[in-house]
């Protein structure tokens, strides 16, 4: 849906905020915001390409590694993010 500037009041500006949160609910729901710096450290460290690094993969590596890992040495991870992960990874099939 188009929205043109200053010529809407009211419902169709409130469809397209609505479209965009159901959008960014679902990727929001669906991944961890931080996984993404997860999949740059494992692919860094273990030297292989960032979109060879699954989901499956990354949620692996935090169950294994645990949270205390993550806030070491993960940029910028603190840690209500990395206890975050871990329980996102330990829900994770």
């Amino acid at each position: 849906m188009k929205i043109y500037k200053n010529t809407h009041k009211g419902a169709p500006l409130m469809d397209a905020i609505d479209d965009y949160a159901k959008a960014y609910e679902a990727r929001d729901n669906s991944e961890p915001t931080k996984l993404w710096c997860v999949r740059l450290h494992i692919a860094k460290e273990l030297d292989v390409t960032e979109q060879d690094v699954t989901t499956k993969d990354a949620a692996y590596f935090i169950r294994r590694l645990g949270s205390a890992y993550l806030i070491r040495k993960v940029r910028g991870m603190g840690d209500i993010t990395a206890q975050r992960l871990l329980l996102w990874a330990e829900g994770f099939q």
